[in-house]
């Protein structure tokens, strides 16, 4: 065999090793690193676990008859304000329907509440409407007044 060729073999020998040994350092180094990032993840979601345990409480709530679990950012106190609320107004719309049907109950509750609060908002926007009308007008008297 020519020594040329196996000079020539040798060396593309050699390169091919110290191509698989930077390659095995670069995949120990990335591992590592994959290793660290999971640690740092891990870490990283048991304290927004945390924080989020502490924004919201578990609540247990009556409905219709039925106990629920809930979990609140709200106080204990707001949480059973609401049931009450939602409790009345499913009595009301039972009393007024003749449907035992707490599927129907619940549906013309929710609709009856949501009419309310969208009567709300259209008078809370009218309210402040009229507010900015009348501070725009207030704020022109005295414009006109420093001139």
């Amino acid at each position: 065999m020519d020594t040329e060729l196996l000079d020539a073999l040798e060396e593309r020998v050699a390169t091919l090793v110290a191509g698989y040994k930077a390659l095995r350092q670069e995949n120990q180094t990335l591992m590592e690193e994959n290793r660290r990032l999971s640690e740092e993840r891990d870490s990283f979601k048991g304290r927004i676990d945390m924080i989020l345990d502490q924004l919201s409480s578990s609540h247990r709530v009556r409905v219709l008859g039925r106990e629920f679990q809930v979990r609140s950012t709200a106080s204990a106190d707001t949480v059973r304000e609401v049931e009450t609320f939602v409790n009345e107004k499913l009595k009301e719309v039972a009393a007024s329907i003749n449907t035992a049907d707490s599927q129907i109950i619940a549906i013309l509750a929710l609709m009856n509440i949501a009419e309310s609060y969208l009567a709300l908002v259209r008078e809370n926007d009218a309210r402040d409407r009229e507010g900015n009308r009348r501070i725009s007008r207030i704020l022109g008297e005295m414009e006109s007044n420093l001139e």
